[in-house]
């Protein structure tokens, strides 16, 4: 335990490396948040029973293929597990999206992440 309480936290370890690499001006701080990164449960946020119905849908619409990699001329089959893969909004709801059906697409989770990193920087 004694090793362990003398670890830095990972937040302020990362802050380093990125610090040591380039400006970080843009980096949220710990006390930070988007509106659409984290205030309420699922469910309050509207991701509950039936977001989980309308996820299934689309993947199900998508054949569970990656629709960014299908532009990028790829082919990724999204995998069973939840976290390899997401059902995202094009146009994020933050910015005014929706639950539609035409706003929903299948992304493998590298496309995911780069795509959330992008938001984050709007």
């Amino acid at each position: 335990m004694g090793r362990l309480a003398k670890l830095p936290p990972r937040m302020a370890t990362v802050r380093q490396s990125i610090a040591a690499t380039g400006p970080i001006a843009e980096l949220p701080t710990s006390g930070e948040r988007s509106a659409w990164s984290g205030k309420g449960s699922r469910h309050e946020r509207g991701y509950g029973s039936a977001w989980v119905k309308t996820a299934a849908r689309i993947l199900k619409r998508d054949s569970y293929l990656c629709q960014e990699c299908l532009r990028h001329d790829r082919l990724t089959a999204l995998k069973v597990r939840p976290r390899d893969h997401a059902v995202d909004h094009i146009v994020p709801k933050a910015h005014g999206g929706n639950d539609e059906d035409s706003n929903l697409e299948s992304l493998c989770a590298p496309c995911h992440a780069a795509k959330t990193a992008k938001e984050w920087m709007r």
